[in-house]
């Protein structure tokens, strides 16, 4: 069986026709914890694990989707892809057994973001999380910034420390435009 992890991720992502989506096309292929789910085949083809990203906190929901699994066939999740793509939003498969986060320190603060690794192209997706304290007000006001600095792309090809740079300059140009909308 494969597992495949799906990111949805943008500035005020469609949460009805997410919740939609997902009403009708995953949940009754839904892992239960407790009992036997009798709609998943007995040798389903894909594990699917679907999470979301909104730019906008306030309308972003932590770890909603992340926990649960649905057991479908390949068609079923090309189907749930297809309509993904037509909502708002961009919508990529990313390795499963890669999230993690990145933690610099500017003028002695420390921040921190999240990571993804897209399987195509091979690219990594950052997102400014609310891990370290210092973050949480830049993350109100990210969305207010320009599209370019709501996340971060990298090349896998850079070393560990070169994307840990990259970060850096990225969450330094973010609390330079805050400052300057609270100015």
């Amino acid at each position: 069986m494969k597992s495949v992890y799906i990111l949805s991720y943008g500035r005020n992502l469609d949460y009805n026709h997410i919740e939609y989506l997902l009403k009708d096309r995953l949940m009754p292929y839904l892992e239960l914890y407790n009992k036997h789910n009798k709609n998943i085949s007995k040798n389903p083809e894909i594990d699917l694990m679907y999470d979301t990203y909104d730019v906008n906190r306030e309308k972003h929901k932590e770890n909603k989707y992340v926990f649960k699994h649905y057991f479908i066939s390949e068609a079923q999740l090309q189907g749930f892809e297809y309509s993904l793509k037509k909502l708002k939003g961009y919508h990529f498969r990313c390795d499963p057994r890669v999230r993690g986060h990145y933690t610099v320190t500017i003028n002695n603060k420390e921040y921190s973001a999240r990571n993804y690794k897209k399987l195509e192209p091979n690219e990594e997706l950052v997102f400014l999380d609310e891990e370290e304290y210092n973050n949480i007000e830049l993350r109100k006001m990210i969305h207010l910034l320009p599209k370019s600095l709501h996340w971060l792309t990298l090349s896998t090809d850079l070393t560990i420390e070169e994307r840990e740079n990259k970060v850096r300059e990225w969450i330094k140009t973010i609390i330079e435009h805050v400052s300057t909308l609270n100015n």
